[in-house]
């Protein structure tokens, strides 16, 4: 074993416990897989517990633990999405532009909001034009933004403790690209954002959490993190005033458990992305035990567009904004775009997605991911609104639209979406690690012609129980896939039963 040159990349990250993820992933790139000497190395060297790394080595799937020369299997994630288009498609030619809107502009950077933040408005001002904006979180459940901004300005204020302000750039859902372009192609508006809520809330520091292999997006985050503090518009005493703040960029290996927050805290931390439970809020107690406001990518891009518009102007724009969706499955147009909330399913698939392609009739389209639940055609007015897809049994969650055409059968929809889920994200909390493979198991079986109709009662059942005993909102809503197709699409199942 070569000392020095795992010694370098220890020291590399001042020899700090919580980056042993970005270590292993260097080991990774090193030597191909983690070998067990060197893993035992870095536990001692860094004075963590050699399970704990193990433990990591395990649960992600970007570490191998042996050396092969064959190519990794062929995992869920590619079998639930088997088409990906990480191409930006136009939206309709008078729809809003917020997260996109500088694509091509070459006075992106001024940070022209921050500095009327400093110059003209104190921290409650801040949070007051969040409050009147509406913005609600755009990658879970919708949580209003500003409840998160006062809540963690108050825990500053009680307890004297500086807070964290953290942006999840991790796109860990299969089929979604939004992130990683929107961070490559405007960075600024990222840390502009961060910024301007860690003026409002009482934060020193920052940090971006990237997905390793966006190899372009890391670069072009980190060019801007330097452009900014060069502009005295990152560091101590911003422009002058009494006001601190700097970013720093952490390397992630992927995981769509991280988009649940307290998982998204426990990898920040070097350990395997698996929730937590807490009765208290992030806001007062997140990472390393400090008042926290952890948003992801587009969230972040809003806020410097509700301080140069005012909140009230920025409601008006859609339902409270915009939102990026990536149109993936059955459809003309895939890839990403930005829509204003409020727009119907079926304006999304068939005005801006072109409908279904090779002559084939739309049958289903699934909202939110493989947590998400699916829609026949007579839900297709439904809109894309927070409050109104919860009501109709998904979430928007990071926003990846589905579609299905009328030859697809949803039992081996509903199937993909679970498989995808027990292998990608439970491993600590029963209910979501034996519910998930329970639910596999039973749809793999009526797949097969081995069902009975008394397993769509267990199917309901099993979803309920996790719905209610998940420590994450991603358990909670595992089982849309399963009871939205039961419930619209019965006869898939049924068929499965008469055959």
């Amino acid at each position: 074993m070569d000392t020095a040159k795992i010694n370098k990349i220890i020291e590399s990250y001042n020899r700090d416990a919580d980056c042993a993820i970005e270590m292993l992933l260097d080991i990774q790139d090193e030597f191909k897989h983690l070998p067990e000497d060197v893993v035992r190395y870095i536990a001692d060297e860094i004075e963590v517990p050699l399970g704990q790394l193990y433990f990591v080595g395990t649960f992600y799937d970007v570490f191998t633990l042996e050396p092969s020369e064959d190519e990794l299997p062929q995992k869920p994630i590619e079998a639930f999405m088997k088409q990906q288009n990480d191409k930006r498609i136009p939206s309709k030619p008078d729809a809003p532009s917020i997260v996109f809107r500088n694509m091509g502009n070459a006075d992106a950077g001024e940070y022209k909001s921050f500095e009327k933040v400093l110059e003209t408005m104190s921290p409650d001002d801040v949070i007051s034009e969040v409050e009147k904006s509406g913005l609600l979180g755009r990658c879970g459940f919708g949580n209003p933004t500003a409840d998160k901004w006062k809540a963690c300005a108050k825990a500053v204020n009680d307890s004297s403790n500086p807070a964290y302000v953290i942006c999840n750039a991790d796109e860990g859902i299969p089929g979604a690209f939004a992130y990683k372009n929107i961070v490559e192609s405007d960075p600024h508006s990222i840390i502009e954002g961060m910024l301007i809520c860690a003026y409002a809330v009482g934060a020193k520091e920052g940090i971006i959490h990237i997905r390793n292999c966006y190899s372009q997006a890391i670069e072009q985050m980190a060019e801007a993190i330097e452009d900014a503090r060069a502009k005295k518009l990152l560091g101590e005493n911003i422009k002058g005033k009494d006001f601190s703040f700097d970013i720093k960029i952490r390397r992630g290996p992927g995981a769509y458990m991280n988009l649940d927050l307290s998982a998204m805290l426990e990898s920040l931390q070097g350990k395997p992305a698996i929730p937590t439970a807490s009765n208290v809020p992030l806001t007062e107690k997140g990472y390393k035990d400090m008042p926290t406001v952890l948003s992801c990518v587009e969230t972040w891009m809003n806020v410097p567009v509700i301080i140069e518009k005012g909140g009230d102007a920025f409601k008006k724009i859609g339902n409270s904004g915009t939102k990026v969706v990536s149109l993936v499955g059955d459809i003309v147009n895939s890839g990403f775009v930005e829509v204003p909330l409020g727009i119907t399913l079926r304006e999304l698939i068939f005005d801006i997605g072109g409908g279904i392609p090779e002559g084939r009739e739309f049958k289903a389209v699934q909202v939110g991911g493989p947590s998400g639940g699916c829609f026949p055609a007579d839900m297709l007015d439904t809109p894309l609104d927070y409050a109104e897809i919860e009501k109709a049994g998904s979430i928007i969650g990071p926003g990846l639209i589905r579609v299905y055409d009328n030859s697809r059968c949803m039992v081996e929809a509903a199937k993909d979406s679970i498989e995808f889920l027990k292998s990608e994200c439970f491993g600590k909390a029963a209910p979501d690690r034996e519910g998930s493979v329970i639910l596999f198991s039973i749809l793999e079986n009526i797949s097969q012609g081995n069902g009975k109709k008394e397993d769509l009662d267990t199917l309901k059942s099993i979803c309920e129980t996790m719905s209610a005993a998940s420590l994450s909102g991603l358990g909670k809503s595992a089982g849309n896939s399963i009871l939205s197709t039961i419930k619209h699409f019965e006869d898939d199942y049924t068929g499965y039963f008469k055959n």
